[in-house]
């Protein structure tokens, strides 16, 4: 279910748009989950210690998965789920 940015914004704090997921994920310590609200909460991206963005499941994030996601609703409201501990 989608939740607003502001239910977004009290549950996790800021959102960012896909670019600066792109950004947080390079520069957050590895296995920072990060989330959108159109994800099932079982749904997240990462990157690994290899420097490869993985999906929750393992499965490389592709460039077709940024592009797609670039636009529209998944532009924006991202957020962190979990710091990595």
């Amino acid at each position: 279910m989608y939740e607003s940015k502001e239910k977004i914004e009290k549950l996790y704090g800021a959102t960012m748009t896909i670019n600066e997921v792109l950004t947080a994920l390079i520069s957050m310590p590895p296995y920072t989950k990060f989330s959108h609200p159109y994800f099932n909460d079982d749904e997240y991206l990462y990157r690994n210690t290899n420097n490869e963005v993985l999906l929750e499941d393992g499965c490389p994030v592709t460039s077709e998965f940024w592009e797609l996601r670039s636009q529209g609703a998944m532009a924006d409201n991202w957020y962190v789920k979990e710091k990595a501990k």
